[in-house]
């Protein structure tokens, strides 16, 4: 190719694009008869046949493109393509878009604009409005010189698909002028909440609040429910040891551990006698296994004095 001239180049490009279109045609017609068949359900289907578990599946394999590629194709040809209802055999509903395709005049992504738009109106519009646009549209495509096109000033040019999108959202406000119903509710922001794919063993969640929602508090985004939070202890030193163990639940229970005149319950009961003064009784647990109070310096054997340990 690098040592053709700039003509010869482009003359090249143009016919290997006709081709191509060419072949992308018959992509569409083979697909879509392809599914169709693959649709009959029971052994004589044709995924019964191949032992697939469906149409897709057949195309898939077969032409061994991306599942979203097989169902592009498959919109376009039942777009542009006969139908079946039974026995009968129903006309295309865009018959003037198909036979440009077959030939190669135009091509599929300029097939798929003219189809895709003047379908979203179709059924809001007449029937021969719809075919003139039809016929319009695939003229300038394919740069025929038609009586829709003959007035214009780019007659017989075929145009870029970029045009036709432009041309066919023109060709929706003439059939339709009313438009659609209203969508802002649709395209409104919304809160919602979601769950991504599995990644490091966990389900990434994500989500959005609107500002209305979050300042809501009836909100259900709202009553999700929280783990409760730790009671939060206050210092030291600028609370009374009442109020730091009743923050602390720790702590409740460990203020009057050591302190005399209070039971403990650790095998045994503890008391202590009221003539003891509280800073020199103590309670000492003996081996019988209770606890006494005894008085400042007398010396007593603890329980776990002479015990094994284990």
């Amino acid at each position: 190719m690098g040592l053709l001239s700039d003509a010869e180049a482009v003359t090249t490009l143009k016919e290997v694009e006709a081709i191509g279109r060419t072949v992308d045609a018959a992509r569409v017609n083979t697909a879509t008869d392809v599914d169709r068949r693959a649709r009959v359900l029971g052994r004589e289907g044709l995924a019964w046949k191949m032992g697939c578990r469906g149409p897709w599946d057949v195309l898939t394999r077969v032409t061994r493109v991306s599942a979203r590629e097989v169902k592009r194709r498959i919109k376009l040809g039942d777009a542009v393509l006969p139908r079946r209802a039974g026995l009968a055999v129903l006309p295309p509903l865009f018959p003037v878009v198909g036979a440009a395709l077959t030939t190669g005049d135009i091509g599929v992504e300029a097939a798929e604009l003219i189809t895709t738009g003047l379908g979203s109106v179709s059924h809001r519009a007449v029937p021969a409005e719809v075919e003139v646009a039809e016929r319009a549209l695939v003229a300038t495509a394919a740069g025929w010189i038609t009586p829709e096109t003959e007035i214009l000033a780019g007659a017989g040019v075929p145009a870029a698909a970029d045009l036709i999108r432009g041309m066919v959202l023109q060709w929706q406000a003439i059939l339709d002028p009313d438009g659609t119903l209203p969508q802002e509710d649709l395209f409104e922001a919304k809160s919602n909440i979601g769950f991504g794919q599995l990644k490091n063993g966990l389900y990434p969640v994500k989500g959005g609040v609107t500002p209305e929602a979050l300042r809501d508090d009836e909100h259900p985004l709202r009553r999700v429910p929280q783990l409760p939070r730790p009671a939060r202890v206050p210092h030291r030193r600028g609370a009374s040891p009442d109020e730091f163990r009743a923050a602390d639940p720790r702590r409740r229970d460990r203020g009057n551990r050591h302190r005399p005149g209070t039971r403990r319950d650790r095998g045994g009961a503890c008391g202590s006698d009221a003539r003891i003064p509280a800073r020199a009784g103590r309670n000492v647990r003996t081996s019988s296994g209770r606890c006494s109070s005894m008085p400042p310096g007398t010396r007593t054997r603890p329980a776990w004095a002479g015990r094994r340990r284990r």
